[in-house]
């Protein structure tokens, strides 16, 4: 799945532009910003709920995206 140049669903258009911009966050940085997220959420290191935390999530963002491509 080629992500680039997709916009989000979730977040605003105009935040998604000032965080690639003026924050310089690339997605490589928010796969990490996501792990560090879901790793506090889940209070451990433990790779195997974070991954579990984080594939739920996925998949509701996955449902979103593709409901919007619908409706597009």
């Amino acid at each position: 799945m080629n992500l680039k140049n997709q916009p989000t669903v979730m977040m605003p258009a105009d935040l998604m532009y000032e965080v690639e911009r003026e924050w310089k966050m690339s997605k490589a940085a928010w796969i990490d910003v996501a792990w560090d997220l879901a790793q506090q959420i889940c209070g451990t290191e433990d790779q195997a709920a974070i991954e579990k935390v984080l594939r739920e999530r996925a998949e509701l963002v996955l449902m979103y995206r593709k409901r919007a491509k619908e409706a597009a």
